[in-house]
């Protein structure tokens, strides 16, 4: 990300520490899942691991594969004990009431 960073700010920029943060976040790498309610788009950042499931079950994996991906994903940022199942539930409890996760027909 320095890397990406240094193309924009230069030794002698004379820049605020406000516009720095500014650049850095451009270069920062963010999930979005992007939906339509009512004919308007929103878009909800998601956390990685989040996307990693969502990406896993768009592919047609299982819902046992879309998990673990999303824990291998999060495991890697993650040094604490994170309660995996609570969290999983509570991303598909948030995804359901967006109506983002419907019967199959």
């Amino acid at each position: 990300m320095k890397n990406l960073a240094a193309k924009f700010i230069k030794p002698n920029d004379r820049l605020s520490s406000f516009e720095r943060l500014e650049i850095y976040n451009r270069c920062e790498k963010v999930n979005l899942a992007i939906h339509r309610h009512g004919n308007v788009l929103y878009y909800k950042r998601l956390e990685a691991a989040a996307f990693a499931l969502l990406t896993a079950l768009r592919r047609g994996d299982s819902l046992e594969e879309a998990c673990q991906a999303a824990i291998d994903t999060g495991s890697d940022r993650d040094n604490s004990d994170t309660d995996w199942p609570e969290k999983i539930r509570g991303w598909f409890a948030n995804w359901s009431s967006l109506g983002w996760l419907v019967p199959a027909r």
